[in-house]
């Protein structure tokens, strides 16, 4: 579940080459690198320290490690959820969710990041509500994503749907599935 790769379609309408995906995925991992510098600059006040972090971002051997071979949507998280938190940071909150929350469409298996900071925003007064939103958002797209989308795609039967089974007939079989978990 990947739609965000669909803003490459006006490229392959130009001229239909894969050589879009290589422009494509260096392109947006290099989209990373001044949000990175912008958000570290902003923290720590420190452009020699900015430009560090903006620095071990570009030379992070697992990251750059997506561009040796094949195309990965992945590539666009970085820039997306890190513009997120310099929007927070310039307090244009709207504007910070709705990156996160755009987050999901690179790729499902996203809802962990945004869970995991919708927890974060549910544990202080002032950003509770916005955690729900994050919350309720990430368990909404992944049933959304499993049990809609994948079934629907895949009429032979996708081999991943089931494997981790969470959702069961009845609610105390789905507690157990997810305290079994």
């Amino acid at each position: 579940f990947s739609p965000a790769i669909l803003i490459l379609i006006p490229f392959y309408w130009l001229c239909d080459t894969p050589m879009h995906l290589v422009w494509f995925q260096s392109l947006a991992m290099a989209a990373g690198i001044p949000v990175m510098y912008a958000l570290a600059k902003k923290y720590l006040r420190s452009p020699e320290l900015a430009l560090a972090m903006a620095a071990m971002y570009v030379l992070n051997p697992y990251y750059s490690r997506l561009a040796l071979y094949d195309f990965h949507s992945e590539c666009m998280f970085p820039a997306i959820f890190l513009g997120g938190f310099l929007a927070w940071a310039y307090g244009k909150r709207n504007l910070a969710m709705a990156l996160w929350m755009s987050c999901y469409f690179i790729k499902e298996d996203f809802a962990i990041p945004l869970a995991g900071l919708g927890m974060y925003f549910l544990c202080r007064r002032d950003t509770a509500k916005r955690g729900v939103l994050l919350l309720a958002w990430s368990a909404f797209m992944t049933f959304l994503v499993l049990k809609v989308y994948f079934p629907l795609m895949s009429e032979t039967g996708y081999w991943h749907s089931g494997r981790y089974e969470l959702f069961a007939p009845t609610a105390a079989e789905t507690l157990q599935n997810a305290w079994g978990m």
